[in-house]
């Protein structure tokens, strides 16, 4: 509103004017985001599963069905590339390859215990399938078991391991790190999550790179249109005017075989189809094959250094020092722990309508989310 008000061109300042709601309403108005319109691939894979939760709480009536087909085969995403609609009836099914796989969607579309936490936890994708993930593996049940006997450590742990999933910071990786941290108790730098959780998500990452990895291969094999353009100059090989056909023959009987992976980048790695990573994946495709990481549940947890800003705050509540040494900008820094407290709060919600639910783990996340919530009413009371 404040960004439009007044006449454009006429006036310098516009009044707005608040009716009806609370100071602290108007504060946090102030200092919230402003939310980017962007176009994006329409498809994740919460999506998915959140578009199996309206059919099955509304026993499939025929607007749901409408609803999700116009969503799937009228997408804006699709205007002037038509022939994205095919990939994203691709993408659709491995993604429901992968929910069933990971024990959060039946076979008939029934949606299983832990999919209440991946779908309040949508605005948080992909960590909200990590956190599915170390529940089904057992990780929180290990750390909550002694709960009642030492609180502390479960809760600094939890801490850790919620700071390294949600809402992360990256920090700059040039060693210019604040003089300031020598005046607070702000430790600035995230420690990584212990290496045995770490391999849990690492080989969830496996399973998802080798399902989305048989999607692109899939999908890239109804393909007819080559892609033999260079990618920086646009040169067409071979030529169209050349005689280079016999050239070409032996060419392609001596190359690696490849069918998704760029012609040019297939040259250059001598990989083929086999894909080291989601990055290598969604980055060296062919140009007529569209792949956005962030429509793949796949958990980044250890490229780069994060800032500790959420388990600092937790530890010593303090709004200066968050500010001061973990570089957290006044202006941002409501933003940021309502982010983590509302998400505090869909984590313990979900565990309390969990059938089966561990009492140790959801007592293990509701004292910390009691506690970080009380020193953030402390800061902004």
């Amino acid at each position: 509103m404040s960004g439009r008000s007044g006449r454009r061109g006429f006036d310098p300042v516009g009044n707005v004017i608040f009716f009806g709601l609370t100071q602290t309403k108007i504060s946090r108005l102030l200092v919230s985001d402003l939310p980017n319109l962007s176009g994006h691939f329409p498809l994740t894979t919460t999506m998915v599963l959140r578009s199996f939760l309206l059919l099955t709480q509304s026993k499939n009536t025929d607007y749901a069905e409408k609803a999700i087909k116009g969503f799937l085969g009228t997408s804006f995403f699709c205007l002037g590339k038509e022939y994205l609609s095919t990939q994203i009836k691709h993408h659709l099914y491995f993604s429901i390859q992968y929910l069933i796989r990971e024990n959060l969607l039946t076979y008939d579309g029934q949606l299983l215990n832990l999919a209440g936490a991946v779908y309040h936890l949508y605005y948080t994708e992909p960590s909200n399938f990590a956190f599915a993930v170390l529940y089904k593996h057992g990780v929180f049940h290990e750390i909550c078991s002694n709960v009642y006997e030492n609180s502390q450590y479960v809760k600094d742990t939890l801490m850790l391991v919620l700071s390294n999933l949600f809402n992360v910071i990256r920090l700059r990786s040039d060693g210019s790190l604040s003089e300031a941290q020598k005046k607070y108790p702000s430790k600035v730098v995230l420690d990584p999550i212990p290496k045995s959780i770490q391999r849990t998500l690492n080989e969830h990452n496996d399973r998802v790179l080798r399902i989305y990895s048989a999607y692109i291969i899939s999908y890239a094999k109804t393909l007819y249109d080559p892609d033999n353009k260079l990618p920086l100059s646009g040169s067409q090989f071979p030529p169209k005017s050349s005689n280079l056909d016999h050239l070409t023959d032996q060419l392609m009987q001596t190359c690696v075989s490849f069918t998704a992976r760029s012609p040019f980048m297939a040259v250059v790695s001598g990989q083929g189809d086999r894909f080291r990573n989601v990055y290598d994946l969604t980055s060296h495709l062919r140009s007529n094959i569209f792949l956005d990481a962030n429509s793949i549940p796949f958990v980044e947890t250890d490229r780069y250094l994060k800032n500790a800003y959420l388990l600092d705050f937790f530890s010593h509540g303090q709004e200066n020092a968050l500010i001061k040494a973990n570089w957290i900008r006044p202006g941002e820094l409501w933003q940021v722990l309502k982010d983590f407290s509302l998400t505090l709060n869909a984590i313990c919600t979900s565990l309390e309508t969990m059938d089966g639910s561990d009492e140790n783990v959801l007592y293990g996340f509701t004292i910390v989310r009691d506690e970080f919530n009380e020193k953030f009413k402390k800061i902004w009371a």
